[in-house]
């Protein structure tokens, strides 16, 4: 298992997952209400799951990133180990001086 983007420092570790998908939330066939599609969420908490113990990997972070398509997404929770996972959305829409910053914004 490796995930698409790894940004690491003596102090810091950042695991970003990539999905494109038209809509990262999917309808609960019960309740009607909407979820995160659990299967990404599930390989997020894989890789969390198996790093190495080290105090960097202890800490880390990840990011489930999307396309924004339909609306955008800001959401995070802790762990019980109390690393965060955030899901996040970013326009592609924008000229690439707006990417860039909103993807340096992603991990500041």
């Amino acid at each position: 298992m490796q995930t698409d983007v790894c940004i690491t420092t003596s102090s810091r570790k950042i695991l970003i997952e990539c999905k494109y998908t038209s809509d990262p939330l999917e309808a609960e066939r019960y309740e009607g209400t909407q979820k995160l599609i659990s299967g990404h969420l599930f390989q997020v908490n894989s890789y969390l799951d198996n790093l190495p113990d080290s105090d960097v990997n202890n800490c880390c972070e990840a990011i489930l990133l999307y396309p924004m398509a339909k609306r955008p997404m800001d959401a995070e929770f802790r762990r019980s180990k109390g690393q965060k996972v955030s899901i996040r959305t970013i326009n592609l829409f924008q000229e690439w001086k707006g990417v860039s910053r909103d993807m340096l914004l992603l991990v500041s």
